[in-house]
């Protein structure tokens, strides 16, 4: 197994409590039994729709989050390796890409990750997670890589990685990867190399130059802005404060439906109890302008890293292929934008957002997918990223 570690990777657990205050831990194979032990004497298991969780207090905290310092109460007695297999990898995202390589990449619903803080990644504990999670892992099919060979692959993610940051603001960057998303579903594989990625820069760049100015003067529909408020919804919403009965089912449902329709009262804090009250309504949407889009460095480092590990499309993001995962990564532009304007800090915007890309169950059903085709329809893709 062949680990890769981008360089200037760094995170030190700082104590936030965030992933042990807001998100339930699933437990697989014999953890029950073994978390149990630990704890004869109290009830520390949830069972939900067949899957077993970790327990969380009223308040929202795990049953093991020691309220006086902010630990593990499992850490602190019985060493890391007593930890569910999930928290012991929190916040790394390992996965299998081609043959026996396997990238990292830290979730950005960490605010240490987000801030690059802490000590370089510790390259043998990620090594050891990886054998336990990654033993049985298939590498990614021809199909996912829509035929492309590995240098050709490597081609296309390096010219992404390098030249988007260089076109300057976001929106700029989000049409660019649209219309290339376009011009590579066109090329013939066998003609694919640096040399044709390279000679399709310039012509790419004026046509987004274009349709941004040609955008400018157009107004977003209706239905398209129904459809781009419900998929930031699903990307938004967290369910976990309805698992501990914190939130009603029917409720939230609700300020879902409401939200979509742009309600005045209805903000991201109707959406899970893990965002921020001051939040701002969903009509603002594309009636005030956004948080200033000028240092969005966070923001373009997790795209570039996405593209670097190959963390944008197979087992990581809903099984998509390559092509389509691109296309996820350009969705992903208005979604983030949309989101500073909804919070007040883009850098928790970044979090929510990452939080649930590829990995939301709502974003795995044929609603969501049908939103996402409507809103990367060329007319209208520009018109968004222009309008949020």
């Amino acid at each position: 197994m062949n680990l890769s570690i981008l360089e200037n990777q760094r995170f030190t657990c700082h104590n936030c409590g965030n992933c042990c205050k807001h998100w339930h831990v699933q437990l697989i194979d014999d953890e029950p039994q073994k978390i149990a032990n630990f704890a004869p004497k109290s009830d520390v298991l949830l069972t939900h729709q067949g899957n077993t969780y970790l327990k969380h207090r009223p308040n929202g905290d795990c049953i093991f989050l020691n309220p006086e310092n902010g630990l593990c109460l499992l850490h602190e007695q019985f060493g890391e390796e007593a930890k569910p297999l999930g928290c012991q990898l929190f916040p790394f995202r390992l996965t299998r890409t081609l043959n026996d390589q396997v990238t990292v990449m830290g979730r950005y619903d960490c605010p240490s990750v987000r801030q690059n803080k802490g000590e370089p990644l510790n390259e043998a504990a990620l090594r050891k997670l990886a054998s336990s999670v990654l033993a049985d892992a298939a590498p990614l099919t021809e199909q996912q890589v829509c035929q492309l060979d590995t240098d050709q692959l490597q081609a296309v993610t390096e010219f992404l990685a390098t030249l988007l940051p260089s076109l300057g603001n976001l929106q700029s960057q989000a049409v660019f990867l649209h219309l290339f998303c376009d011009w590579l579903s066109h090329q013939e594989i066998a003609d694919l190399d640096r040399l044709s990625l390279g000679e399709a820069y310039q012509p790419l760049k004026q046509h987004t130059e274009i349709f941004i100015a040609q955008a400018t003067a157009q107004s977003l529909r209706s239905a398209d802005r129904f459809a781009y408020r419900s998929l930031l919804a699903m990307y938004l919403r967290r369910d976990e404060d309805i698992l501990d009965k914190r939130v009603n089912r029917f409720k939230r449902m609700t300020a879902i439906v409401s939200f979509a329709r742009g309600s005045k009262k209805i903000s991201p804090a109707h959406l899970g109890t893990v965002h921020a009250a001051h939040t701002t309504a969903a009509s603002k949407l594309f009636q005030t302008p956004t948080a200033p889009l000028t240092d969005q460095t966070a923001f373009t480092d997790l795209i570039r890293m996405r593209l670097q590990t190959l963390q944008f499309f197979g087992s990581v993001n809903l099984g998509l292929d390559m092509l389509d995962g691109l296309r996820s990564l350009a969705l992903l532009y208005p979604l983030y934008i949309g989101a500073m304007g909804l919070f007040s800090n883009a850098d928790d915007a970044l979090g929510a957002i990452d939080h649930a890309y590829g990995q939301a169950p709502t974003l795995r059903t044929k609603t969501a997918r049908r939103f996402e085709r409507q809103l990367l329809n060329p007319e209208v893709f520009v018109k968004l990223v222009v309008s949020v």
